[in-house]
Parts: C-alpha cells; structure tokens; sequence
C-alpha cells in the first residue's frame, strides 16, 4: 500500500511537472512574443517618427515657397500699380495741355464772334 501511495504520488508529480513544464513553456513564448512585439512597436514607432520629420519638412518647405510666392506675387503687383499709376499721371500731361488749348481757342472763338457782332451792329448803325 505504501509502493502504491508512492506510486501514485510520483504519477501525480510527474503530471504536475508536465504541467508546470508546460505553462513554463507558454509562459517562455509568450515572454519571447512580448519581446518580439516590443521590438517591432519600436521599430514602427521609429519609422513613424521618421515619417513625421517628413512630413514636417515637406511642409515647412510648402510654407517657405508658398511665402516666397507671395512675396513675388506683391512685388510684381506693386510693379504694375506703379507703371498704371506713372502712364496715367503721363497721359494726363498731354490731356491737360489740349484742355487748356481748346479753353484758349474757346474764348478767342467767342471775342471774335463779340468783335464780328459788334462790326455788324456798327455797319448796320452806320447804314441807316
């Protein structure tokens, strides 16, 4: 009876040392796939930053041109606002010159239609 106690608690031994060697085992990979995991989070969090710099850098690139585009853009419109102004202010010179012309050949059409009128009043006073 005793060969069979010691049996039977060797059996169970046994299949407790199965057990044990077993969830040794899974909890060995699950350890190793922690470790795996681990290091592939890394590395995609790595290239994920590495990513981000990129972008980063495309838009601060964006941002640049996009300023310098701008900035050109308002040189240019100035240059054009500034050439319209100067052929306006030019084109009046002339326009002010023929204004003051015809104002001359106005008043002197009009003091010789006075003169011719007046020479008819006269010849028509003396004829009578």
């Amino acid at each position: 009876m005793i060969d069979e106690k010691i049996n039977k608690a060797l059996t169970e031994l046994e299949a407790n040392l199965r057990n044990l060697e077993s969830a040794s085992n899974q909890v060995e990979k699950t350890v190793n796939s922690y470790s795996g995991l681990e290091k592939t989070t890394a590395k995609y969090v790595e290239h994920l930053g590495l990513v981000t710099t990129k972008i980063q850098e495309i838009v601060d690139s964006i941002g640049k041109d996009y300023a310098l585009r701008i900035s050109d853009f308002e040189k240019d419109r100035q240059t054009i606002i500034d050439s319209i102004n100067k052929v306006s202010e030019e084109s009046q010179k002339p326009l002010s010159r023929v204004q003051k012309k015809l104002v001359c050949c106005l008043i002197i059409i009009c003091l010789l239609l006075v003169g011719v009128g007046f020479i008819i009043f006269l010849l028509l006073t003396i004829q009578k």
